[in-house]
């Protein structure tokens, strides 16, 4: 089975072209005959209370499972905020299976490390294949900064990747999509918030059967 991943999306007012990368993901994990999409935080800027456009988009595709883990930027949103028979939101550590694949979602908490909170599902992922979701900063002695945020980030260093040994690792919160390590990939996001953020722009393509990971390119304006 294969499994679409993005984030850093940043939905805001005034940005159609953040919703519009997003919906071309979602069309072209339709046409694939996708069935799930995961997001791995800051699906929206934190200046957005408003969510009818995004529930209006997911409406259009309920085929598509979403699941999505609250980022820096929207450490606020829940599935009481956000309603949509197939948006699935993980506010708390939670662990999710899919084709005997077991993905762990590790919301952003201020001030926490990641390895602190898979440490609290590890009964959950002892001896099992399992992904881990994120959104934070990856540790492995150099760290390439966030323009767009400051300091450190819910950080996961190589040592969790050593104890915890997921097959794969996803994370948000790093604009650029890139692999700092064989297994694990910042996902990027699939439309530049800046004008620094520069170049085609990539959505990622999970396989469960193999943890073959295939970027896509995103087709828009």
């Amino acid at each position: 089975m294969k499994i679409s991943v993005t984030g850093d999306v940043h939905l805001r007012a005034g940005h159609p072209e953040c919703y519009e990368a997003l919906e071309n993901i979602f069309e072209q994990t339709e046409a694939a005959g996708i069935e799930h999409v995961i997001i791995a935080g800051d699906l929206f800027n934190e200046d957005v209370q408003n969510y009818s456009e995004f529930e209006s988009l997911c409406g259009k595709h309920p085929d598509l499972q979403l699941h999505i883990i609250p980022g820096n930027h929207d450490p606020d949103i829940d599935e009481k905020s956000i309603i949509g028979e197939n948006i699935h939101i993980y506010t708390d550590p939670s662990t999710l299976e899919i084709d005997s694949v077991t993905f762990v979602f590790i919301p952003y908490e201020k001030n926490a490390k990641m390895g602190e909170k898979i440490a609290q599902l590890k009964h959950e992922i002892d001896g099992k294949r399992w992904v881990l979701v994120g959104h934070g900063d990856f540790y492995r002695g150099v760290k390439e900064p966030n323009p767009r945020g400051l300091g450190t980030y819910m950080p996961f260093s190589r040592k969790d990747l050593e104890r915890f040994k997921p097959r794969t690792v996803f994370l948000g919160h790093i604009h650029k999509p890139h692999s700092p390590h064989d297994h694990v990939h910042y996902v990027g996001s699939p439309c530049g918030q800046d004008i620094t953020e520069t170049g085609q722009r990539t959505f990622l393509v999970y396989d469960t059967s193999d943890g073959n990971v295939e970027p896509h390119l995103i087709e828009t304006d």
